[in-house]
């Protein structure tokens, strides 16, 4: 049954994550619900839910993750006057702190 759930979670997030990552999931939801559960009837069908909103989430986190990456690339740029990464593209002075 959780073999077979893999497979349908693993075809409807094909492009975002390997069929190994999607099973993997969903048997550590398994397990995770398992060790806690009172009732088993119906925790193959709550273990494949529960593994869609972890994937499901993951695919978002990935996405925000790479969206904010690709702004960060835009926003700071290597500075011609110190060589850094700096938001500025207007050169400014180096000030170097005495102690």
């Amino acid at each position: 049954m959780l073999s077979r759930a893999a497979q349908n979670l693993a075809a409807r997030y094909d492009v975002a994550f390997s069929e190994q990552t999607v099973e993997r999931y969903v048997f550590e939801s398994y397990a995770s619900l398992r060790r806690t559960a009172r009732i088993h009837n119906h925790l193959t069908a709550l273990a494949t839910r529960f593994a869609a909103h972890r994937l499901t989430a993951l695919a978002q986190a990935q996405a925000d993750q790479a969206q904010v990456a690709s702004q960060i690339k835009l926003r700071w740029k290597k500075c011609k006057s110190c060589a850094r990464l700096c938001r500025t593209s207007k050169p400014h002075a180096i000030r170097s702190w005495q102690y």
